[in-house]
């Protein structure tokens, strides 16, 4: 099976901040995606608690 990449097809992770979900919008930002018609192959909800947050983020954690 061709590489995804030679096809000239692309994969992007896309992110949705907390306050997209607080708002009430995330469905509108992926209906966004669908019509510009692109292909959603996945979704997941995670909950950052602190230490995850903290690992994920730790090049930021200087300015803080």
């Amino acid at each position: 099976m061709a590489n995804p990449s030679e096809l000239g097809i692309e994969r992007t992770l896309v992110l949705l901040k907390p306050d997209a979900l607080a708002r009430g919008i995330a469905g509108r930002i992926i209906t966004r995606f669908e019509d510009s018609a692109l292909k959603i192959v996945g979704t997941k909800m995670k909950h950052m608690d602190a230490d995850f947050t903290r690992k994920h983020y730790f090049d930021l954690e200087a300015y803080s």
